[in-house]
């Protein structure tokens, strides 16, 4: 391997990482700071206790609010020590991305969630670069073939096998039995839907130019075929309810009144107005210019 090679294979590398911390501190927390913003109604647990608006009304559903995260609760629920500011701030910002501490199983799905869409979401943006990088020619092809093959490896077993896998885990879960399960039992309880979900995913009909080829390309066939299908299906259903909305025997509230004539007359009215105030300072403006020339005015004016 060349040097060229290492360095391309490094910057890569720098990207990817970046982007992962990027997402798992930045982006995610932003997102999660907005989810329980909405979760609050505008008001913190302790603010909206205080200022009386946490009881809703009658018409309104009181939701949960979203718990902490793992790196809050461990910033917020105790004293900083004195020696704190001493601390190396590259350590404590690598606590933050992973929290060493589990206070639940809760915090660890949070985290493991926080985890996969960090990664799902750094791979996908690494393919978009990677294109890109493509396009204008700016990595070796060698590099940009190696990282292109692992980027789709890695977000293929994610969205294949591994989330499924975490889902079925989950669903199986029982978090309020008092008795403890076996390793055997909870390894059949999640096996056999995991099971049945790839005997239904190898159902998935491959595209007819599809060449005989290897399960991880009839792997990547078979999810561009059902992204296609439920994109087709999302954009479909918009289309339909939509022009569904604008029928006029689908709702009967909206019922146009004398008024809304009255405005829509007037709206019009102003309009038509305005239009002809425009075409009148077009056309003084037009007069008050001198003529430069037969040529430039007679030229435009046939062309």
């Amino acid at each position: 391997m060349s040097s060229v090679s290492v360095v391309h294979h490094t910057i890569v590398l720098s990207v990817r990482i970046s982007l992962f911390i990027f997402c798992r501190k930045f982006l995610l927390d932003a997102l999660y700071r907005n989810l329980r913003s909405l979760s609050y109604a505008g008001n913190g647990p302790m603010e909206a206790t205080q200022s009386g608006l946490a009881h809703p009304s009658d018409n309104e559903m009181e939701l949960e609010g979203l718990p902490r995260t793992v790196s809050s609760r461990n910033t917020e629920g105790r004293p900083k020590p004195a020696g704190s500011m001493s601390t190396s701030s590259i350590a404590s910002f690598a606590r933050g991305i992973f929290p060493q501490r589990q206070d639940s199983n809760s915090s660890v799905q949070a985290n493991l969630a926080r985890s996969v869409f960090a990664l799902c979401f750094e791979e996908g943006c690494i393919l978009f670069l990677l294109v890109m990088c493509q396009a204008l020619n700016i990595l070796d092809g060698r590099t940009r073939r190696t990282h292109w093959i692992g980027s789709l490896f890695v977000l293929v077993f994610l969205v294949i096998v591994f989330i499924p896998l975490v889902q079925c885990l989950l669903f199986t879960y029982r978090a309020g039995s008092r008795t403890k399960s076996s390793i055997g039992s909870r390894i059949v309880y999640t096996g056999v839907p995991f099971l049945l979900y790839l005997f239904a995913f190898s159902y998935v009909p491959l595209p007819r130019n599809l060449a005989p080829s290897g399960i991880f390309t009839n792997a990547v066939a078979r999810m561009t075929v059902l992204g296609t299908l439920i994109l087709g299906l999302l954009s479909g259903f918009g289309a339909v309810s939509t022009a569904w909305s604008f029928q006029p025997f689908v709702d009967t509230s909206n019922i146009v009144t004398e008024k809304d004539v009255n405005q829509a007359a007037a709206s019009l009215t102003r309009v038509r107005a305005d239009l002809v105030e425009r075409q009148r300072e077009a056309q003084q403006t037009e007069s008050s210019e001198p003529s430069s020339g037969w040529f430039p005015t007679n030229f435009f004016k046939q062309s």
